[in-house]
Protein backbone atom coordinates (compact mmCIF):
# COMPACT_ATOMS: atom_id res chain seq x y z
CA UNK A 1 0.00 0.00 0.00
CA UNK A 2 1.39 3.43 -0.95
CA UNK A 3 2.87 5.15 2.10
CA UNK A 4 5.76 7.55 1.70
CA UNK A 5 5.99 8.51 5.37
CA UNK A 6 9.05 7.38 7.36
CA UNK A 7 8.67 3.94 8.90
CA UNK A 8 7.16 4.03 12.39
CA UNK A 9 8.65 2.01 15.22
CA UNK A 10 5.91 2.55 17.82
CA UNK A 11 4.13 -0.78 17.73
CA UNK A 12 1.77 -2.05 20.45
CA UNK A 13 3.51 -3.63 23.41
CA UNK A 14 4.13 -7.36 23.15
CA UNK A 15 0.99 -9.14 24.33
CA UNK A 16 0.14 -12.71 25.11
CA UNK A 17 -1.77 -13.86 22.04
CA UNK A 18 -3.31 -17.29 21.70
CA UNK A 19 -1.77 -18.79 18.52
CA UNK A 20 -5.06 -19.47 16.78
CA UNK A 21 -5.58 -19.28 13.01
CA UNK A 22 -7.72 -16.35 11.90
CA UNK A 23 -10.30 -18.57 10.20
CA UNK A 24 -10.79 -20.46 13.46
CA UNK A 25 -11.20 -17.23 15.39
CA UNK A 26 -13.82 -16.16 12.88
CA UNK A 27 -15.73 -19.46 13.16
CA UNK A 28 -15.63 -19.23 16.97
CA UNK A 29 -16.74 -15.63 17.32
CA UNK A 30 -18.83 -15.01 14.20
CA UNK A 31 -20.03 -18.43 12.98
CA UNK A 32 -22.84 -16.99 10.87
CA UNK A 33 -20.44 -14.82 8.89
CA UNK A 34 -17.56 -17.29 8.67
CA UNK A 35 -18.95 -19.35 5.79
CA UNK A 36 -19.72 -16.26 3.72
CA UNK A 37 -16.22 -14.90 4.37
CA UNK A 38 -14.67 -18.19 3.30
CA UNK A 39 -16.51 -17.91 0.00
CA UNK A 40 -14.88 -14.55 -0.71
CA UNK A 41 -11.35 -16.00 -0.84
CA UNK A 42 -10.28 -16.36 -4.47
CA UNK A 43 -7.27 -18.22 -5.92
CA UNK A 44 -5.22 -15.66 -7.79
CA UNK A 45 -2.85 -15.97 -10.72
CA UNK A 46 0.84 -15.50 -9.91
CA UNK A 47 3.98 -15.86 -12.02
CA UNK A 48 6.30 -17.72 -9.64
CA UNK A 49 5.48 -21.29 -10.57
CA UNK A 50 3.61 -24.38 -9.46
CA UNK A 51 5.06 -24.47 -5.95
CA UNK A 52 3.44 -21.15 -5.01
CA UNK A 53 -0.16 -20.34 -4.12
CA UNK A 54 -1.77 -16.90 -4.04
CA UNK A 55 -5.19 -15.95 -2.70
CA UNK A 56 -6.91 -12.56 -2.82
CA UNK A 57 -10.03 -10.95 -1.36
CA UNK A 58 -11.84 -7.73 -2.20
CA UNK A 59 -11.98 -5.57 0.92
CA UNK A 60 -15.36 -4.04 0.06
CA UNK A 61 -16.89 -7.53 -0.10
CA UNK A 62 -15.33 -8.51 3.22
CA UNK A 63 -16.54 -5.31 4.89
CA UNK A 64 -20.05 -5.94 3.56
CA UNK A 65 -20.18 -9.39 5.18
CA UNK A 66 -18.69 -8.18 8.48
CA UNK A 67 -20.62 -4.91 8.66
CA UNK A 68 -21.89 -4.26 12.20
CA UNK A 69 -19.50 -6.74 13.82
CA UNK A 70 -16.74 -5.64 16.18
CA UNK A 71 -13.42 -6.82 14.74
CA UNK A 72 -11.34 -6.08 17.85
CA UNK A 73 -11.68 -9.60 19.36
CA UNK A 74 -10.46 -11.04 16.03
CA UNK A 75 -7.34 -8.87 15.88
CA UNK A 76 -5.85 -8.70 19.41
CA UNK A 77 -2.35 -8.36 17.89
CA UNK A 78 -3.19 -4.78 16.89
CA UNK A 79 -4.40 -3.48 20.24
CA UNK A 80 -6.47 -0.29 19.91
CA UNK A 81 -6.70 0.35 16.19
CA UNK A 82 -9.04 1.82 13.60
CA UNK A 83 -11.46 -0.56 11.92
CA UNK A 84 -9.86 -0.23 8.49
CA UNK A 85 -6.53 -1.50 9.82
CA UNK A 86 -8.33 -4.36 11.58
CA UNK A 87 -10.06 -5.28 8.32
CA UNK A 88 -6.85 -5.34 6.26
CA UNK A 89 -5.03 -7.38 8.92
CA UNK A 90 -7.90 -9.86 9.08
CA UNK A 91 -8.06 -10.06 5.29
CA UNK A 92 -4.34 -10.64 4.86
CA UNK A 93 -4.24 -13.46 7.43
CA UNK A 94 -7.31 -15.12 5.94
CA UNK A 95 -5.70 -15.00 2.49
CA UNK A 96 -2.48 -16.48 3.87
CA UNK A 97 -4.31 -19.34 5.58
CA UNK A 98 -6.38 -20.06 2.47
CA UNK A 99 -3.21 -20.07 0.35
CA UNK A 100 -1.50 -22.53 2.71
CA UNK A 101 -4.58 -24.75 2.63
CA UNK A 102 -4.60 -24.72 -1.19
CA UNK A 103 -0.97 -25.85 -1.10
CA UNK A 104 -1.93 -28.84 1.04
CA UNK A 105 -1.13 -27.41 4.46
CA UNK A 106 -3.18 -27.32 7.63
CA UNK A 107 -4.61 -24.08 8.99
CA UNK A 108 -1.79 -22.33 10.84
CA UNK A 109 -1.34 -19.10 12.74
CA UNK A 110 0.64 -16.36 10.97
CA UNK A 111 2.05 -14.35 13.86
CA UNK A 112 2.95 -10.66 13.86
CA UNK A 113 6.56 -9.66 14.51
CA UNK A 114 7.69 -6.67 16.53
CA UNK A 115 8.16 -4.66 13.32
CA UNK A 116 4.67 -5.61 12.13
CA UNK A 117 5.93 -8.22 9.66
CA UNK A 118 4.25 -11.61 9.19
CA UNK A 119 6.01 -14.43 11.04
CA UNK A 120 5.33 -17.59 9.07
CA UNK A 121 4.73 -20.96 10.68
CA UNK A 122 7.52 -23.52 10.50
CA UNK A 123 7.74 -25.02 7.03
CA UNK A 124 6.31 -22.02 5.17
CA UNK A 125 7.45 -18.79 3.56
CA UNK A 126 5.26 -16.09 2.11
CA UNK A 127 4.26 -12.45 1.90
CA UNK A 128 1.10 -10.37 2.43
CA UNK A 129 0.01 -7.07 0.91
CA UNK A 130 -3.04 -4.86 0.59
CA UNK A 131 -4.14 -1.55 -0.85
CA UNK A 132 -7.45 0.26 -0.58
CA UNK A 133 -9.23 -2.33 -2.74
CA UNK A 134 -7.82 -5.78 -2.02
CA UNK A 135 -5.65 -7.92 0.20
CA UNK A 136 -3.61 -10.84 -1.03
CA UNK A 137 -1.07 -13.38 0.18
CA UNK A 138 1.37 -15.69 -1.57
CA UNK A 139 2.92 -18.73 0.11
CA UNK A 140 5.08 -21.77 -0.60
CA UNK A 141 6.59 -24.61 1.44
CA UNK A 142 9.93 -23.51 2.86
CA UNK A 143 11.74 -26.26 0.95
CA UNK A 144 11.39 -23.98 -2.08
CA UNK A 145 14.52 -22.24 -0.68
CA UNK A 146 13.21 -18.81 -1.59
CA UNK A 147 12.18 -15.70 0.27
CA UNK A 148 9.36 -13.75 -1.37
CA UNK A 149 7.91 -10.27 -1.20
CA UNK A 150 4.62 -9.20 -2.78
CA UNK A 151 3.15 -5.72 -3.07
CA UNK A 152 -0.04 -4.33 -4.58
CA UNK A 153 -0.49 -0.64 -5.41
CA UNK A 154 -2.98 1.57 -7.17
CA UNK A 155 -1.20 3.10 -10.18
CA UNK A 156 -0.09 6.59 -9.21
CA UNK A 157 -1.08 9.65 -11.19
CA UNK A 158 -0.76 13.42 -10.77
CA UNK A 159 0.44 14.59 -7.36
CA UNK A 160 0.83 11.03 -6.09
CA UNK A 161 3.20 10.24 -8.95
CA UNK A 162 5.18 13.41 -8.27
CA UNK A 163 5.55 12.39 -4.62
CA UNK A 164 6.77 8.92 -5.57
CA UNK A 165 9.29 10.34 -8.02
CA UNK A 166 10.68 12.85 -5.52
CA UNK A 167 11.03 10.42 -2.60
CA UNK A 168 11.52 6.95 -4.02
CA UNK A 169 13.38 7.09 -7.35
CA UNK A 170 17.12 7.35 -7.96
CA UNK A 171 18.58 9.70 -10.56
CA UNK A 172 19.00 6.85 -13.02
CA UNK A 173 15.40 5.75 -12.50
CA UNK A 174 14.16 9.30 -13.07
CA UNK A 175 16.11 9.44 -16.32
CA UNK A 176 14.53 6.20 -17.55
CA UNK A 177 11.10 7.40 -16.46
CA UNK A 178 11.42 10.43 -18.74
CA UNK A 179 11.56 8.04 -21.70
CA UNK A 180 8.56 5.95 -20.64
CA UNK A 181 5.30 5.97 -22.61
CA UNK A 182 3.44 4.99 -19.41
CA UNK A 183 5.10 7.04 -16.65
CA UNK A 184 2.39 6.30 -14.08
CA UNK A 185 2.95 2.57 -14.41
CA UNK A 186 6.72 3.02 -14.53
CA UNK A 187 6.80 5.10 -11.33
CA UNK A 188 4.43 2.73 -9.54
CA UNK A 189 6.50 -0.26 -10.60
CA UNK A 190 9.66 1.21 -9.11
CA UNK A 191 7.99 2.07 -5.82
CA UNK A 192 6.18 -1.27 -5.59
CA UNK A 193 9.25 -3.30 -6.58
CA UNK A 194 11.22 -1.72 -3.72
CA UNK A 195 8.44 -2.53 -1.27
CA UNK A 196 8.39 -6.17 -2.42
CA UNK A 197 12.21 -6.36 -2.37
CA UNK A 198 12.29 -5.09 1.21
CA UNK A 199 9.69 -7.64 2.29
CA UNK A 200 11.72 -10.47 0.77
CA UNK A 201 14.96 -9.22 2.35
CA UNK A 202 13.81 -8.15 5.83
CA UNK A 203 13.30 -11.60 7.44
CA UNK A 204 16.95 -12.42 6.74
CA UNK A 205 18.73 -9.21 7.71
CA UNK A 206 16.19 -7.38 9.88
CA UNK A 207 17.05 -3.86 8.79
CA UNK A 208 15.29 -1.11 6.86
CA UNK A 209 16.46 -0.60 3.26
CA UNK A 210 16.03 2.95 1.99
CA UNK A 211 14.24 3.62 -1.30
CA UNK A 212 17.40 5.14 -2.78
CA UNK A 213 19.65 2.21 -1.85
CA UNK A 214 18.18 0.01 -4.57
CA UNK A 215 16.82 0.58 -8.04
CA UNK A 216 15.00 -1.21 -10.80
CA UNK A 217 17.79 -1.72 -13.30
CA UNK A 218 15.77 -3.23 -16.11
CA UNK A 219 12.14 -3.91 -16.86
CA UNK A 220 10.41 -5.65 -19.74
CA UNK A 221 6.80 -4.56 -20.13
CA UNK A 222 5.94 -7.33 -22.57
CA UNK A 223 7.22 -10.10 -20.31
CA UNK A 224 6.27 -8.41 -17.03
CA UNK A 225 9.74 -8.93 -15.50
CA UNK A 226 12.35 -6.66 -13.94
CA UNK A 227 15.65 -6.74 -12.08
CA UNK A 228 16.26 -4.92 -8.82
CA UNK A 229 19.47 -4.49 -6.88
CA UNK A 230 21.96 -2.02 -5.40
CA UNK A 231 21.72 1.52 -6.72
CA UNK A 232 24.34 2.85 -9.12
CA UNK A 233 27.51 4.48 -7.81
CA UNK A 234 26.82 7.90 -6.38
CA UNK A 235 23.56 6.90 -4.68
CA UNK A 236 23.37 5.79 -1.05
CA UNK A 237 23.82 2.06 -1.40
CA UNK A 238 25.08 -1.24 -0.05
CA UNK A 239 26.92 -3.04 -2.85
CA UNK A 240 26.35 -6.38 -1.17
CA UNK A 241 22.58 -6.11 -1.37
CA UNK A 242 21.58 -8.98 -3.67
CA UNK A 243 20.39 -8.60 -7.22
CA UNK A 244 16.92 -10.11 -7.60
CA UNK A 245 14.54 -10.93 -10.40
CA UNK A 246 10.99 -9.71 -10.09
CA UNK A 247 7.66 -10.00 -11.87
CA UNK A 248 4.80 -7.56 -12.21
CA UNK A 249 1.28 -7.46 -13.58
CA UNK A 250 -1.08 -4.58 -14.32
CA UNK A 251 -4.70 -5.32 -13.48
CA UNK A 252 -7.01 -2.46 -14.38
CA UNK A 253 -5.87 0.44 -12.17
CA UNK A 254 -3.65 -1.71 -9.94
CA UNK A 255 -0.15 -3.10 -10.18
CA UNK A 256 1.19 -6.16 -8.35
CA UNK A 257 4.89 -6.96 -7.97
CA UNK A 258 6.62 -10.10 -6.79
CA UNK A 259 10.30 -10.36 -5.81
CA UNK A 260 12.06 -13.64 -5.00
CA UNK A 261 15.46 -14.06 -3.35
CA UNK A 262 17.38 -17.31 -3.46
CA UNK A 263 18.22 -18.06 0.17
CA UNK A 264 21.31 -20.19 -0.54
CA UNK A 265 22.78 -17.43 -2.72
CA UNK A 266 21.86 -14.63 -0.29
CA UNK A 267 23.22 -16.43 2.78
CA UNK A 268 26.42 -17.37 0.96
CA UNK A 269 27.07 -13.76 -0.08
CA UNK A 270 26.36 -12.41 3.36
CA UNK A 271 25.15 -8.86 4.07
CA UNK A 272 27.13 -5.69 4.69
CA UNK A 273 25.29 -3.63 7.29
CA UNK A 274 27.36 -0.49 6.72
CA UNK A 275 25.94 1.71 3.95
CA UNK A 276 28.28 3.63 1.71
CA UNK A 277 27.69 7.35 1.18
Amino acid sequence: MLDLAPAKSAYPAVRRITPQPMARRLHTRLPAAAEAVSGLMRPDAQPLGAGWRQVTVQLADLEHVLQGHDLTPLTPELGACVRRRQLTFLAGRLCAEAAMASAGGAAAWVARGLAGQPVWPVGWCGSISHNEDRALAIVAPQDQQWSVGVDVETIVMGDARTAVESVCLTARELASLALSTAPGIAATLRFSAKEAYYKALYPHHGRHVDFLEVEVAHSDGQQGVFQIGPAAAGETCRPTLPLARGHYAVRDTQLITWVCLSLPVFLKQGYDDHPQH
